[in-house]
């Protein structure tokens, strides 16, 4: 059965008060390994403008607790913090982008291991005086690629950003592996913050989604087309999101994905939208068989 087996979230951070949350669902028969990289500095030698300054990282469970890396994986932390030669094979083995990152530079990567079933969060912000920019959060999972039965597997994540000009757009990316297309739930939600008191919430976000370069596919305004308001709902119900509002200027799509690299893109509605918070959700709808 295909699964996800890495999530990234890209945003603007624009201060040391405001992080970048990146939340995440996992679920399986036993603890696992999840490899978590935050990169900055690094963006700049990829071409992406204005790119953060340097950068810390913290992984949290349910319940606020921090998740801690093993001691064994700290190499020299007061000065260069956590990049140990086998967080370095780590990120190399999952493909990860510049698994050699400079930490010195500001970037991050760790690896965390015995993360149990439920909610993490990896919460990156600027570093000290750090300059504000376009982030990176990536979460890999190099245990979902091992045995196909364990159940272990990232059932859902989001991010939660605010949107601006055309480099403060909110991305979030996902790679599906396995031999058999998935259905994924892809939500970019706005006035459904407001009506959780969230101040600043966007107004009218647009989503899109890509494979490599690809649209796939796009939305504004979840049920203005009935079969797409009715899928939605459908898959929002199987997958416990609370419901968007009805005739609400929130996006989201359902959609049937082969494995390959996608990326949805959340778009302001327009100026009034810059400044204010979006919310990208990507759920993995499970089949109708083991739907409750």
């Amino acid at each position: 059965r295909s699964r996800l087996t890495n999530a990234s979230i890209r945003a603007r951070l624009v201060d040391t008060e405001a992080p970048l949350i990146m939340g995440a669902v996992v679920s399986g028969s036993r603890p696992g390994v999840v490899l978590a990289r935050a990169l900055g500095p690094a963006l700049g030698a990829l071409g992406v403008q204005h790119p953060a300054g340097p950068l810390s990282l913290n992984l949290i469970g349910e319940g606020g607790a921090g998740i801690l890396p093993p001691p064994a994986y700290v190499e020299n932390a007061a000065v260069i913090g956590l990049n140990h030669p086998d967080v370095r094979a780590t990120a190399a083995e999952v493909g990860a982008l510049e698994p050699n990152l400079d930490l010195v530079a500001g970037n991050r990567q760790m690896v965390f291991e015995d993360v149990p079933s439920g909610s993490v969060f990896e919460h990156v912000r600027l570093s000290g005086s750090g300059e504000g920019g376009v982030v990176l959060a990536e979460l890999y999972f190099p245990w979902a690629r091992g045995d196909a039965t364990s159940g272990v597997v990232l059932t859902n994540f989001s991010g939660r950003a605010v949107l601006d000009a055309a480099d403060s757009v909110l991305v979030g990316g996902f790679v599906i592996e396995g031999e058999a297309p998935l259905e994924v739930l892809i939500r970019a939600v706005g006035p459904g913050l407001a009506a959780l008191e969230v101040p600043a919430a966007a107004r009218n976000p647009r989503l899109e989604v890509f494979r490599g370069e690809t649209p796939v596919a796009a939305n504004d305004d979840w049920d203005a087309d009935a079969e797409n308001g009715a899928s939605v709902a459908a898959a929002g119900a199987a997958v416990g999101a609370l419901p968007l509002g009805e005739g609400s200027a929130d996006a989201a799509v359902v959609l049937t994905l082969e494995p390959g690299v996608y990326t949805a893109v959340v778009h302001p509605g327009g100026s009034e939208d810059y400044g204010r918070e979006a919310l990208l959700e990507i759920f993995v709808v499970p089949p109708q068989t083991e739907r409750r």
